[in-house]
């Protein structure tokens, strides 16, 4: 995919780009815009894309000069960081970066770029420029939903977990982590969990998952737990099955620390078996 990335970049002869007709092709599908800016003349030659991404007029003429005005101070001068690298050692980049249209507009570029070099000298810049505003921003949004129910999550004391059968690979969400109380080095895994199971434990999850292959339905099972930390702890986990011509491909499931509800649970039982023993020895009755 590299090679054909680089295969991509124009190479420079004279004032204009040149690419073969199969490449113009393949960049107006991708839309991806090239750019080559000669360092000896100091010019700079756009593909149309570059201009359309830049919301400007492609009979403007543009030079390294006006390059600044489409920054963005979001950007953290990134992109001046890789440039200068580039131009000093003549190491390729490729980053994504917002940017500032002609028109005020903000967007996310993706740059990818090399400088040639000529006995140890930079002549020639060439690069890359898609517009990825749409795809950053979606991830953004993602980024934003999973911290939303991390928060809840937390909020909650609720962890998920989810484990898949082809890749035999368990994931954790924070919370889960918490209620274990391991750290960020933890990879859970079916064997390092065995540890995390009080006796007797395993066998409960186990017979839950079951029943939730079985029937088809969210099954909910309570049992004792070991947190790395050595502390015994009282969890309601809860599972379903997702399955794929009768074989089982992932299972998705939550934790919870129910132990002060489980202990309380524990204390009003034996007091109120008390309270049965002291009526009985004294004859007394209640209303």
């Amino acid at each position: 995919m590299a090679q054909q990335t680089w295969a991509l970049l124009p190479k420079p002869r004279g004032k204009h780009l040149s690419t073969t007709t199969l490449d113009r092709e393949l960049l107006n599908l991708t839309r991806i815009g090239t750019w080559v800016w000669n360092l000896e003349k100091q010019s700079l030659d756009w593909s149309p894309e570059v201009y359309r991404i830049f919301e400007i007029d492609p009979e403007q003429a543009v030079t390294p000069a006006d390059m600044p005005l489409l920054r963005s101070a979001a950007a953290n001068g990134v992109e001046e960081e890789v440039l200068r690298e580039a131009l000093r050692s003549g190491t390729p980049w490729s980053i994504v970066h917002p940017a500032v249209t002609a028109r005020g507009r903000d967007i996310w570029i993706r740059s990818t770029g090399r400088v040639d070099r000529i006995e140890g000298r930079s002549v020639c810049v060439l690069g890359l420029l898609q517009d990825v505003t749409n795809e950053q921003k979606a991830r953004l949004e993602v980024e934003r939903s999973r911290t939303l129910l991390e928060e809840m999550s937390s909020l909650c004391g609720v962890g998920g977990w989810e484990y898949d059968s082809a890749s035999n690979r368990i994931t954790w969400s924070k919370e889960t982590r918490r209620i274990y109380e391991v750290d960020d080095e933890f990879e859970p895994t079916p064997e390092s969990l065995r540890s995390l199971f009080a006796q007797g434990a395993q066998e409960v999850q186990d017979a839950s998952v079951q029943r939730a292959t079985m029937s088809g339905l969210p099954s909910e099972c309570e049992f004792d737990a070991v947190t790395a930390k050595g502390r015994t702890i009282r969890v309601r986990s809860a599972c379903r099955v997702e399955q794929s011509e009768g074989q089982v491909t992932r299972l998705v499931g939550t934790i919870q620390d129910i132990t002060r509800q489980y202990e309380l649970e524990r204390t009003l039982g034996r007091a109120e078996r008390l309270l049965e023993d002291i009526s009985q020895l004294t004859r007394v009755g209640g209303w």
